[in-house]
């Protein structure tokens, strides 16, 4: 079985990967997209909930927690779909200057019509991840 990537026989140089099922260099966009779409079927499944030790807060706490979670964790899907998107379209275009990070798939948003609402929606649900990450260090489930 080949090495993903790694020296030479004789040791020296790199060489790329030849054994199939591997991730290769133009893959990463796609795998970003999956990875957005995975967060938002994680989000709106509430499957993150499963981290934490909901047994230790109370009512209250748990539903705003759960929100925060939800809302969090879709949004930040969202935009690493939309970056990994943005990947795709530049490689199957053939113009990689359209290749851009995460700055870049924000500015398109903002660009969009409507963009400014979206970009604060996803601005208010990448904060909302943030709370939910303080929540999670707080409650996780060990």
């Amino acid at each position: 079985m080949g090495r993903a990537r790694g020296l030479s026989s004789r040791g020296s140089l790199p060489r790329p990967c030849a054994t199939p099922g591997v991730v290769t260099s133009s893959e990463p966009s796609v795998w970003s997209s999956s990875a957005g779409g995975a967060n938002v079927y994680e989000g709106a499944t509430r499957k993150f909930e499963k981290y934490l030790a909901t047994s230790q807060m109370s009512a209250s706490t748990r539903s705003v927690v759960s929100k925060l979670g939800m809302v969090g964790t879709i949004a930040r899907g969202a935009v690493i779909a939309l970056a990994g998107g943005l990947v795709v379209d530049a490689a199957v275009t053939f113009r990689p200057a359209k290749a851009r990070g995460l700055d870049g798939a924000l500015r398109t948003l903002a660009a969009q019509p409507y963009g400014k609402t979206l970009l604060g929606a996803a601005a208010f649900g990448l904060i909302a991840f943030g709370v939910y990450g303080f929540a999670e260090a707080r409650w996780h489930r060990t």
